[in-house]
């Protein structure tokens, strides 16, 4: 297979995958667009995870190339089309001129580029979040197009990688024996973390901090997020402990049995409000 002129060999490997391991350390992962995600987990940690700050040089450059190179389409030309015994068909193409080509094979490579390295850094922070991690969630947020500017979108658009990152964390959640779910955002940024009161008018977008009305409590917008996210699960998952029931992840991929007997105690403590020292 030829991609961007290099060529590559795949090659399909059979392999049992591990059994599924019990679940004792869980991390609730908010996506967004500010950041990647921001996480809480059940040991009192949260994490941060940044967005790549290389996808908008990138982009830069992207919009340099194309610029250059559609400018060049005027050059073009109109050519015979011939069979393979070098008499014409009757048809003709457009032939892009030489410099025309230049700049697409540059703008092919450096697609490669960003493309090989966006694999590179969501395989890194996979990897990592399930080493320490026995199940990984996160909400079933989508970019849809949103935004306030005609930029903004296509920088929501273009430079999310929230899509591709689910899809690795499942893969990896498989082969490594470990446990990956979607769970639903609806109402976790408008609901207090720790009284569960919930604005009735929800949060406008620009509003990173708030003041829960019924509590006082201070909340930061991303990790009170997570924090529901993770009360979420903890719930879901010990209601099905009690029913002696499986649990199916929401990328269909991975089934496993039962949680751990801490886990409905955990649950009650994060209900309660009793969190978060945070690690950036």
């Amino acid at each position: 297979m030829k991609q961007s002129g290099i060529y590559y060999a795949v090659f399909t490997v059979n392999r049992l995958l591990p059994e599924a391991k019990p679940i004792s350390k869980i991390i609730s992962l908010d996506p967004n667009h500010k950041n990647l995600a921001y996480g809480v987990n059940t040991e009192n940690q949260a994490i941060e995870i940044g967005a790549p700050f290389w996808l908008k040089i990138y982009d830069k450059r992207i919009d340099e190339l194309k610029s250059k190179r559609d400018k060049l389409k005027k050059k073009s030309r109109l050519v015979e089309i011939y069979d393979h015994k070098g008499l014409p068909i009757g048809k003709q193409r457009w032939q892009p001129s030489n410099r025309w080509k230049k700049l697409n094979a540059t703008l092919e490579r450096v697609y490669a580029k960003r493309r090989e390295q966006t694999k590179t850094f969501c395989y890194t922070v996979a990897n990592k979040l399930f080493r320490e991690h026995d199940l990984v969630a996160i909400g079933d947020y989508t970019p849809n197009g949103g935004g306030f500017t005609t930029s903004m979108r296509r920088a929501m658009n273009n430079r999310s990688l929230i899509g591709r990152f689910k899809e690795i964390l499942s893969w990896v959640a498989i082969k490594s024996g470990k446990h990956y779910l979607e769970y639903s955002e609806e109402g976790t940024t408008r609901t207090c973390s720790d009284c569960h009161y919930r604005m009735e008018n929800g949060l406008s977008p620009n509003i990173r901090e708030w003041d829960c009305p019924n509590c006082n409590a201070h909340h930061t917008r991303d990790e009170n997020a997570a924090k529901n996210g993770l009360i979420r699960v903890l719930r879901n998952l010990y209601k099905e402990d009690e029913e002696k029931s499986s649990l199916v992840s929401g990328s269909d991929h991975c089934v496993f049995q039962g949680a751990s007997p801490r886990l409905q105690e955990r649950e009650n403590s994060f209900s309660s409000g009793h969190f978060f020292a945070c690690c950036l």
